[in-house]
């Protein structure tokens, strides 16, 4: 029951209008998290489920206490008018959120925060919208967008004649004998003119209180995704800004970054050519190298035979233009969802295409997908590469197939990459060749004519290990292509995932911040006749070894500067802990000691953190994190944010030194 002096600061027909918007979107909000913490592990009803649940409950509660006291405020008719517009477009913006926040998490199963603005320019994009609706079926795009239509009209629906707007605009009598005090005083002997100061006192504190109350921890580790969305981002940027910097913590100076380095001619240099194929959202437990029982991917199991194969090879960032960056440039890219590597200076090294170059060698990059998603060209030109074919380059796409929303399928680029290579041949120069392939990324479409063969239940997993399956053919396509062009004894072939594709077997889908091993690891091979035969390299390192590995197959030194990555023909005893991020940055990010193959995965507070061995435990199905004591626990978490930091940092310096 609503006390009698509370229930006098609107009237009925004001309440109810307040009420009929208020109240659903808190019950969708509430809802939206329920469903995060359910599939989480949270069973619902229990008392971890409620104290996780307090802060959007205690936020909507706050949120109404703040709306009845403005209306209660604000007397003008002017005034009231422009407030209930206002209040409108406020409602309408917070539904859009709301339903924003969960197509972000059911897609990604990460939540908003104040880093995930950097994507609003991506997700305006024509190509990130198709991606989205592909994913999302039919009328359920509609569906949000209809619903808040219709919730603004609700209280008109429901009654035009009591609760339009214009008398929602107009003060009651009894909210003006109210402001006006009871007979002539606040009510308990007091001047009528401090009524409304010790009502703002009141109702100030009140919000005060709510707040601060929202923005407690809840006592799960897990504060960061339980707190009220609309709260947390500025309380996470907040603690950001005054976060110091962690434990170890080394400002870069120009001379850490390897972007002034050159390769050095030695008497075992030879100018062979090279051929880069990375492979859209390849995992490597998806490939026979790593499910043998699965035929997805039998051209590579054979050629493996005769190749470097690294059987536990891990990308730097699993999403496809960042992993692009570390595989050609040897560097860790920006921790970011703003696409900044193709702004000057903001990869901060020279990349392979760019040091072959200055040695003589003509390089091209083809792809099948359109060249304007996430600026592809503006990378490769980045990436120094002085040719660049993308969707649009290719005239006739006759007798080849849509393949998703993205572009078509990867035959579309064969023969015109063979002829360039031919060119090259025929006038004599060297070559660095990079395929990207496009088949494999969600909607996992099959071209018309190839056969679909059954390897799970999953119809969407199996659809995908088909697809990995036609990326396979393709890659044998182009090896043959080189033997019968003459070209193949003198290649060296780098076949690599640009990241994996999780299928919930951690509860998350797709790649972007699926941070276990369906999502970062990778099949890895090098195939170069005449210099390497059959060898497995079972020590962890990251695709950041292709630069200065390929250096060292060609025979050449590198000076000026130092790579982070050491070559996998190195001693496996050198190569460098692994540092892992999510795309959606500070969401998670692990790390991966190279001898001992311990795993540690840091969640920046959204989930607890878990820790593997991936020596017994692969398919990281049991967690150790309970075996960490907090010494440990907090020297692993200091690692990921000192590498997190550092990697900032670089990339900053890279990106003020361009601008000088």
């Amino acid at each position: 029951m609503i006390p009698p002096k509370v229930a006098r600061l609107l009237p009925p027909g004001h309440w109810f209008y307040l009420l009929c918007l208020l109240v659903p979107v808190a019950l969708v909000d509430l809802a939206c998290q329920t469903m995060r913490l359910t599939t989480w592990g949270t069973t619902f009803g229990s008392l971890t489920y409620f104290e996780q649940i307090r802060s959007d409950v205690v936020f909507h509660v706050g949120h109404f206490v703040f709306w009845v006291g403005v209306f209660h405020l604000v007397q003008a008719p002017k005034a009231r008018r422009r407030l209930t517009i206002l209040f409108h477009v406020w409602f309408t913006v917070l539904s859009f959120f709301i339903v924003i926040a969960q197509v972000y998490w059911m897609q990604l199963d990460v939540v908003v925060t104040y880093q995930s603005i950097q994507l609003v320019t991506l997700l305006l994009s024509v190509s990130m919208f198709k991606i989205i609706a592909a994913e999302i079926k039919g009328i359920a795009l509609l569906i949000p967008v209809l619903g808040i239509i219709l919730a603004n009209r609700l209280p008109l629906l429901i009654n035009r004649r009591r609760w339009e707007p214009r008398r929602l605009s107009t003060p009651a009598p009894e909210l003006t004998e109210l402001t006006e005090g009871d007979g002539g005083d606040g009510g308990d002997g007091e001047p009528e003119s401090r009524t409304p100061r010790r009502f703002v006192a009141i109702w100030s504190a009140a919000l005060v209180v709510l707040l601060v109350a929202a923005l407690l921890p809840d006592g799960q580790g897990t504060t960061n995704a339980t707190r009220n969305r609309v709260l947390a981002i500025p309380a996470q940027a907040i603690s950001d800004v005054l976060r110091g910097d962690p434990d170890g913590y080394v400002a870069p100076n120009e001379d850490d970054l390897p972007i002034h380095t050159d390769l050095v001619p030695t008497s075992e240099t030879r100018q062979r050519n090279v051929v880069m194929i990375m492979l859209e959202s390849t995992s490597w437990h998806a490939t026979t190298l790593g499910t043998p029982e699965r035929a997805t991917t039998p051209f590579l199991a054979e050629l493996a035979q005769d190749s470097l194969e690294g059987t536990r090879a891990y990308t730097t960032v699993p999403h496809t233009s960042k992993a692009l960056v570390g595989a050609n440039c040897g560097v860790m890219p920006p921790l970011d969802t703003g696409n900044t590597e193709v702004k000057p200076g903001g990869i901060g090294s020279r990349c392979l295409a760019s040091l072959l170059a200055d040695e003589g060698y003509a390089t091209a990059f083809f792809q099948t997908a359109t060249e304007n998603f996430e600026h592809r060209g503006p990378l490769v030109e980045a990436f120094g590469f002085q040719e660049f074919s993308g969707l649009e380059s290719y005239e006739d796409k006759s007798g080849f197939d849509e393949t998703n929303t993205l572009g078509y399928e990867d035959d579309l680029m064969l023969q015109p990459s063979l002829d360039w290579a031919v060119e090259q041949k025929d006038a004599g120069k060297p070559f660095m060749l990079e395929y990207m392939t496009l088949t494999a990324h969600t909607q996992y479409v099959l071209p018309e004519g190839f056969e679909e063969i059954d390897y799970v239940d999953d119809p969407i997993e199996n659809l995908y290990l088909n697809t990995v399956r036609y990326q396979d053919e393709f890659v044998q396509q182009v090896v043959e292509g080189f033997k019968e062009l003459g070209l193949y004894k003198d290649t060296v072939f780098v076949i690599m995932g640009d990241h994996g594709e999780g299928f919930r077997e951690h509860g998350r889908r797709l790649h972007n911040d699926t941070i276990w091993n369906e999502g970062t690891q990778i099949p890895y091979l090098i195939h170069a006749p005449g210099l390497i035969e059959g060898q497995k390299v079972e020590t962890p390192f990251q695709a950041l070894a292709t630069l200065p590995t390929v250096a060292d197959l060609l025979g050449y030194d590198i000076k000026g500067g130092t790579y982070p990555g050491a070559s996998v023909l190195a001693d496996p005893s050198t190569f460098p802990r692994l540092f892992i991020s999510c795309w959606s940055n500070q969401q998670c990010a692990t790390t991966i000691d190279p001898q001992t193959l311990r795993q540690y995965i840091y969640f920046y507070g959204f989930h607890a953190s878990e820790y593997y061995d991936l020596g017994k435990d692969p398919l990281q199905e049991n967690d150790l994190h309970d075996e960490l004591d907090g010494d440990e626990r907090e020297e692993l978490e200091n690692y990921i944010l000192r590498q997190d930091a550092e990697t900032k940092a670089r990339n900053k310096l890279s990106r003020e030194l361009a601008a000088e």
